[in-house]
């Protein structure tokens, strides 16, 4: 190995043990030699289903400007080996839990306590909550409809595009409407999130598409971590952020005036019991 190449690699293990999982599967794919020939920033950020910022970060701990820069020194160099995709690491499963892994460290990262303390008091504000979401993300509204009601919240999940437009004619000022968008493109959910916005209700965005746009029709947006194409559900279901914000927000919620809310919750519990005792 020569000196340009030993610089590289000792330059990714000196900086090693500041590194967070996420860049350190970034650091262990490039150490142990790409198994892929496209090292562009989308293709390597989908390989190891991680976002395109987590390689900008890496680079720039690695002392470089951007990812591009790094892996341009990085191919000058050429210091690894092609080799078989999925020869190392346990194959699929370990690539699969690593996803997990890597969302649950981004989940860290963009986590804003004070973005779900606002979500809680809106909650508390409003007479009444409406979820919105289409596909996985109506499965994941569902579930969402369904631990906060046990809380004793009025709340209702919608996950059809024409309900929600017809939704729009009862939501006023006393209500707050969240929808459930990874993408940041479901047409029929923004457009609703709009006209509830305009009746004068309290609106939430919950994406992983980071952008301004929305700041013009939502009170709130709520990032979730994502990696490149998960709403196509191809390795794991795209509801996995969707339920850890559910997580999230349901601890946060149940903490306000807790020894009421889990009376409510038991009683809910209580009923659904049709056991003989």
């Amino acid at each position: 190995m020569n000196s340009e190449k030993e610089r590289i690699i000792n330059n990714i293990k000196g900086v090693y043990g500041s590194l967070t999982n996420i860049e350190r599967s970034i650091a262990d794919f490039f150490l142990k030699g790409p198994d892929i020939k496209d090292l562009s920033a989308q293709n390597v950020a989908a390989h190891l289903f991680i976002s395109s910022a987590s390689l900008t970060r890496f680079a720039q701990k690695c002392g470089y400007t951007g990812y591009r820069q790094f892996v341009f020194d990085y191919q000058q160099n050429r210091v690894w080996k092609e080799k078989p995709v999925l020869e190392e690491n346990g194959g699929y499963i370990f690539q699969m839990l690593s996803v997990y892994q890597n969302l649950l460290d981004e989940t860290l990262h963009l986590f804003d306590e004070e973005k779900i303390k606002h979500l809680c008091s809106l909650f508390a504000s409003c007479s009444r909550v409406f979820v919105y979401g289409i596909g996985s993300s109506g499965l994941a509204a569902n579930e969402i409809q369904m631990r906060l009601m046990r809380l004793g919240l009025n709340i209702y999940s919608i996950t059809d595009g024409h309900l929600m437009e017809m939704n729009s004619v009862i939501v006023d000022e006393n209500c707050l409407v969240m929808g459930l968008s990874l993408s940041g493109r479901t047409g029929e959910l923004l457009k609703s999130l709009k006209a509830a916005k305009t009746a004068g209700a309290a609106t939430v965005l919950v994406t992983a598409l980071k952008s301004g746009k929305f700041d013009s029709f939502c009170d709130e947006v709520v990032e979730v971590a994502a990696t490149e194409n998960l709403s196509g559900g191809k390795i794991i279901s795209p509801q996995f952020p969707l339920l850890l914000f559910s997580d999230i927000l349901y601890a946060y919620y149940l903490s306000v005036e807790t020894v009421h809310k889990e009376l409510l919750h038991k009683y809910t519990l209580d009923i659904l019991d049709f056991s003989p005792k």
